[in-house]
Parts: structure tokens; C-alpha cells; sequence
């Protein structure tokens, strides 16, 4: 066999990938395709952006940035970028980084000596990675009942903050979205740059490259050219009133797509002087103790899509919804920006990618799974009840040579052998992968879905004879008093049923969940998983407890009659 010469091999590699072309023909007919808006222009806006090798190619436009009005969009209408507006706060922190103002292991306590104990002790490099186990304001604020349309400023997000000063988990260990944690980072910013966060941004990033951005942090504070954002209210578009929270850090920048234009390629060119705080931003970095990195990285979701390596984050906000996707190795830019919050931002730019990168995009072909046959008694093994870190318990059931997963409301999944230990799930691409303590017994399983994995943990068999209360002593009021709010758990027909506040009814669309027994106390919800009755040694109801609510996890109330 010939050997091919080293120079050779490169050569052909380079010639590869050289030979590789972004598609950017007819992008503004393609845009219209994949939005369907062509004709439209009663709507509010939508403006597209494409940055190409440090050169606008699309800066396309569409609808009214205000309908009251009929003011048509353009590139100098302002749109607040909701949640894209993370990696711009996580940038100001590392310009302060390079300035030495601050450390990024340094305590949030050092800064913001006002916080509860329980927040002091996390790092500012936490706050960047979601790692923080800070809760999240937004879920506080729903769960509390108070709508995302009334004035709300840094002064109210800090004051929440110091009256419900719960972990969601011990900082550093796990991963879960919090713009709390955002929302500190803004005031670190104020502390250790020492001047208003609009100021600094500003005098430090906008000014000195030409940007008409506005970091929106004083309500009394107008914005040149701001859209309007809208929602829907039945059929109709209402003005969401988003200008009314003026919280900084984890949304409420205000960019044009002119500046989106710009920044992107800031970012892509990696440039001095910006070219030590971009490198950091652009690769993941941070390790759990699990030895897992997380795929985020100040500010920015850090994953390949569809084999290309990419960067990005999305946006939402009452009345607005934005998209950035930056692809490195093509120094490529797109973002979406629209003052609809019902537009699929996602959609669009992902639709817009495939074309444009169509040549570098491997689709990922679904894992060929081999199932393999175990005998009875290596299936029979893992039988058991296994109960998830929520409190939610998930059978594991042999049947008829089968192994079967079973969850609360009966429906089962059959788990395919690939070996003693590894099984798939052929409905959907899971995979359950069971463990045994040293004695051989069951220990674990973990149910694995792309990157999300959940741990349950046998229980043994006595526990499944737990009956639940009678469901008279669990009916009554439920407060909690860091959030001031009271929920009325009622039987409704002999169903029982939470009420909530009506911010669940306007933002979710339902204002109550039904309660069903699994083991004991832990009840599951149709909408918000489960829910754990809380009991004193005299077995009488005390409270109950939401174990996991996506950006919040054990929040308490206590029963009050």
C-alpha cells in the first residue's frame, strides 16, 4: 500500500474545503419564501440580516415597526433583543476582566454585599454559565403573579431577589437558565465599572464602533426610532408595553439591524481589541463536576448545527423575538429581529442557514440500534419503581419476555436490549441505562435524550404501599411568603385542582392544574410535574412543594387553612 505524502493530504483538504460555497443568491426571495410575508405590510416587522466575510449581503425589511401609526421598518429600527442580549453583558464583564476591575472567580458577594448569604458565595463566572443555581426572575415573577407588562425596574428584580433567596442547587454543579443571574451580572457591571450601565456600554462598546444601540436600564430613558412590540389578545395584536421593565443584563438591549450588521461581524473577525474577550466567548469552557462542559459559553449556546460548528442564542420578550447564528469557520452572520413575539425567529433562521451553508450541512442520520434478546431473569432484574430526581416515580415492568417503561398515566414504552445494562426506546431517541450497587441490586437508571439526562433511583417495594392523604386534609389555601402569594388547592367534582395566579392564564394559557396521587405525598400536575404534600410528625398537611419547574426547582408554600 502507497503511503500519500503529508503535504499532499493537506492539500487535498484544503481543495475540499475551498470548494465548499455559502449560497447567497436571491436571499431576500428566499427570505420571503420562508416567511411567507410577502404582502403583508399591515403586520409588524420582521427585519433579516446576513453578514458575509466582514460584508452585508442581506439587510431586508418588511411590515410596520408601529401599526397604530403605519410607520414602515427599516434598517435603523430599534428591537430589544430579549435573551441575545446575554452575550453583550457577558462581553462588558470581560472588558472589565481585561481591565482588571474584576476576576471572574471573584465572590458576587465582593460587589453586591446586600444579597442574601445563600447568593454571596457564587462567582461571577458562575452567573455566566447558568451554573449559579440562582433562580430565575421571570419564573419568580410568574409563579408570584405579577404580570410582565407592569413597571418593573433593577431596584424591584433586586428586591425579588433578596426576598426569595433559594438555590436551586449548589453553585457550580448543575446547569439551568436563570436571567437573575443576568441580571446580577448588570449590577457587578455598575459596582466594578462604576457608572450606570447604559454609560458604560456606551463609552465602551458602542461609541467607538459606530453602533446606535441603547442599553435600556432607566425608564424614563426614550429610544430613537423604537419599535413597537405586540402580542396577541384572543385575535387581535395588543401593544405588549414591554418599555415598562427596564431590568438590563439579560435583556433589553435595543439594536437595529444596521448595528446587528456590524456587531456580527465584530464578533466573527475575532479582532484586536476585542480578540482576547471574543476567543472566550466563542468555545465552551465550563466543567461540571460531572466532568460534562456544559455547551454554553458566556452568553451563547456553543453547539455544531448540523455538523458546523456555530454559535447562538435566541430571544423572547413580550412583544419582541430575536435570533443570532454565527458560524465561525464560513464567517457568516445571520439575525432575525421582529416586534412580533408569535413570529418563529427559530424557523426562520434555521431555514435560512440550511440554504445559504447547504454544501458544509451534514444532516445527522438517526443511530442504527440493534436489539439484542436477554433472557427472563436478566429482564426481570431491573423491575422496580424508580424515582426521578422531581419526586415523579417511573416504573420498569417485565411483560410477556419484555421489558417495559411505564410512566404516571400509564403510558408504556418497551426498552430494546443492546446489552444487559444499555436499552433504546424505538417511539422516540431515548435511551435508559440501568446501574447496580456493588451487592449486584438495582441502583440507577438514567433515561438519556440528546443532552438532557434525568437520574432516578430504585425504590424498594415498601415504599409503593404509601398511601396518599385523604384528599379533604390536603384542600385549602397554600402562601408563600418570600413571593406574598396564596394558591387554593380545591376538589372540583372529585378532582382535585390548584388555582393560580392569572399571570400562568395570560402568559400559558391555563389558570389551573389537576392533581393525581403517584406514592404517598408526591402528586403529578398535567402542566407543572409534580407536586409533594409537606407533613409534620403528627402526619398533618403543612404544605406543598413544586420540586422542579424548569427554571425553578423546590419552591415551598406553607398551608394556611
Amino acid at each position: 500500500m502507497k503511503h500519500v505524502p503529508v503535504i499532499l493530504v493537506a492539500l487535498l483538504a484544503a481543495t475540499t474545503a475551498f470548494s465548499q460555497q455559502v449560497h447567497l443568491d436571491n436571499l431576500e426571495k428566499k427570505v420571503d419564501s420562508i416567511t411567507g410575508i410577502s404582502g403583508q405590510e399591515n403586520e409588524p416587522g420582521l427585519s433579516v440580516g446576513v453578514v458575509y466575510r466582514g460584508r452585508p449581503v442581506l439587510n431586508s425589511h418588511s411590515g410596520l415597526m408601529n401599526l397604530e401609526n403605519q410607520v414602515k421598518t427599516s434598517g435603523s429600527t430599534m428591537y430589544n433583543l430579549a435573551s441575545v442580549s446575554k452575550h453583550i453583558t457577558a462581553f462588558g464583564i470581560l472588558l472589565l476582566e481585561a481591565e482588571g476591575k474584576l476576576e471572574l472567580q471573584d465572590r458576587v458577594g465582593d460587589y453586591l454585599p446586600d444579597l442574601p448569604k445563600e447568593f454571596k458565595e457564587v462567582t461571577i463566572d458562575q452567573l455566566l454559565h447558568h451554573t449559579s443555581g440562582i433562580p430565575s426572575t421571570d419564573n419568580l415573577r410568574l409563579f408570584a403573579g405579577i404580570p410582565l407588562d407592569v413597571p418593573w425596574t433593577m431596584a424591584d428584580e433586586m428586591d425579588l431577589l433578596k426576598k426569595y433567596s433559594h438555590l436551586n442547587f449548589e453553585p457550580g454543579t448543575d446547569f439551568m437558565y436563570s436571567n437573575g443571574g443576568y441580571s446580577l451580572l448588570a449590577a457587578i457591571i455598575e459596582m466594578a465599572g462604576d457608572q450606570e450601565f447604559d454609560d458604560y456600554f456606551r463609552q465602551k462598546v458602542f461609541d467607538p464602533n459606530d453602533l446606535q444601540a441603547v442599553a435600556y436600564s432607566n425608564p424614563e430613558k426614550s429610544i430613537s426610532n423604537r419599535a413597537t412590540g405586540y402580542r396577541l389578545a384572543g385575535d387581535t395584536l395588543v401593544d405588549a408595553r414591554t418599555e415598562t421593565e427596564s431590568v438590563p443584563g439579560g435583556s433589553n438591549f435595543y439594536f437595529n439591524m444596521n448595528d446587528m450588521l456590524v456587531w456580527m461581524d465584530l464578533l466573527l473577525k475575532e479582532n484586536p481589541p476585542y480578540s482576547q474577550q471574543i476567543s472566550k466567548m466563542m468555545k465552551a469552557s465550563f466543567t461540571l463536576p460531572t466532568g460534562d462542559t456544559i455547551p454554553y459559553s458566556h452568553g451563547l449556546n456553543v453547539k455544531p448545527y448540523k455538523g458546523v460548528k456555530a454559535v447562538y442564542h435566541s430571544g423572547g420578550t413580550p412583544g419582541f423575538a430575536s435570533y443570532m447564528m454565527l458560524f465561525p469557520e464560513q464567517e457568516l452572520g445571520i439575525a432575525v429581529l421582529t416586534n412580533n413575539e408569535k413570529i418563529n425567529v427559530s424557523r426562520i433562521i434555521r431555514k435560512l442557514a440550511d440554504g445559504i451553508l447547504s454544501e458544509f450541512i451534514k444532516e445527522e442520520k438517526p443511530l442504527e440500534r440493534v436489539a439484542i434478546s436477554l433472557t427472563e431473569d436478566k429482564l426481570k432484574k431491573w423491575e422496580g419503581g424508580y424515582r426521578m430526581e422531581d419526586g415523579l416515580i417511573l416504573k420498569i415492568l417485565p411483560e410477556n419476555e419484555a421489558l417495559f417503561l411505564v410512566l404516571p398515566e400509564a403510558q408504556r414504552f418497551q426498552l430494546h436490549a443492546e446489552s444487559e445494562t444499555n436499552y433504546f426506546i424505538s417511539e422516540f431517541d431515548a435511551r435508559v441505562v440501568f446501574s447496580t450497587t456493588p451487592e449486584g441490586k438495582p441502583f440507577q437508571f438514567k433515561l438519556i435524550q440528546g443532552t438532557n439526562v434525568q437520574t432516578g433511583t430504585f425504590t424498594e417495594p415498601a415504599e409503593f404501599s404509601q398511601v396518599p392523604p385523604d384528599p379533604q386534609a390536603l384542600i385549602g389555601s397554600y402562601y408563600q411568603p418570600e413571593l406574598d402569594v396564596t394558591y387554593r388547592l380545591e376538589a372540583i367534582d372529585g378532582v382535585l385542582m390548584l388555582q393560580l395566579p392569572e399571570t400562568f392564564e395570560k402568559y400559558l394559557n391555563f389558570y389551573q392544574v389537576t392533581l393525581k396521587p403517584v406514592l404517598g405525598n408526591v402528586f403529578n400536575t398535567d402542566r407543572l410535574g409534580v407536586v409533594e404534600f409537606l407533613q409534620n410528625e403528627q402526619d398533618e398537611i403543612t404544605g406543598l412543594r413544586f420540586n422542579d419547574v424548569g427554571r425553578l426547582r423546590h419552591i415551598s408554600f406553607t398551608k394556611i387553612n
